[in-house]
């Protein structure tokens, strides 16, 4: 049985990190990794209300584009850092 593809591959998102850091602005291309990745992330937590769910993709959101620019390319492992700050949004 092959294995299921992820749906955001961390070598492309460090690569998209790594050249909005170089450009000092996100590319369209990681803007769109970083929406999907706070939209499958906040999927897996409950929530009381649909409004509570709106309200921590809101934050997750916020977050992660206040932050991403502390990203250190250092660190490989963007798709957990990036991960990480959109479950703290919530």
């Amino acid at each position: 049985m092959p294995r299921k593809k992820n749906y955001l591959n961390n070598k492309d998102l460090y690569n998209a990190i790594v050249e909005s850091k170089q450009d000092d602005k996100l590319t369209p291309t990681a803007e769109k990794m970083l929406v999907l990745l706070a939209e499958r992330t906040i999927r897996k937590l409950t929530y009381v209300s649909e409004d509570d769910r709106n309200d921590c993709l809101q934050f997750a959101l916020l977050d992660l584009l206040k932050y991403w620019r502390n990203f250190n390319p250092k660190y490989t492992n963007a798709f957990a850092y990036f991960t990480e700050i959109a479950k703290r949004g919530c």
